[in-house]
C-alpha cells in the first residue's frame, strides 16, 4: 500500500492557504496538485500567488463560470506547481477556492 503528503487547504476569500483546513500556519514550499472554485458569478476568477500577498510571483491563474454555482476543477499532471514562499489566493466572483498540495 502506497502513502501520500497530498493535503487540502480552503480559502473563503483574499487568503494566504494554511496547512490543514481551519488551521492557522500558513504553507510554505509546496506543490499544488489541483485548483477548485465555485463561482458567485459570471467570470470567477482564481489566481495563486509565490508569497503571502499579492505582490508575489503571480503562479497559476484560471478566469470560468457563466452565472453563480459554475464550478472549476483542474488537475495538474506530473510534479504541479512549485511553490516557495507560501500561497496567496486571490478570488474574484468565487465562494471558494480549494487547493490540493503536498
Amino acid at each position: 500500500m502506497s502513502t501520500t503528503d497530498v493535503k487540502q487547504s480552503i480559502i473563503t476569500g483574499d487568503a494566504t492557504f494554511k496547512t490543514a483546513i481551519g488551521g492557522t500556519v500558513a504553507i510554505a514550499r509546496a506543490r499544488v496538485k489541483g485548483v477548485s472554485g465555485l463561482a458567485t458569478g459570471a467570470n470567477a476568477i482564481i489566481k495563486l500567488y509565490d508569497g503571502s500577498d499579492a505582490t508575489g510571483t503571480l503562479k497559476y491563474q484560471m478566469q470560468w463560470g457563466a452565472s453563480d454555482g459554475d464550478t472549476w476543477n483542474e488537475y495538474i499532471a506530473e510534479d504541479g506547481i512549485l511553490f516557495t514562499e507560501g500561497i496567496y489566493g486571490d478570488v474574484t466572483n468565487c465562494d471558494l477556492a480549494t487547493i490540493i498540495f503536498d
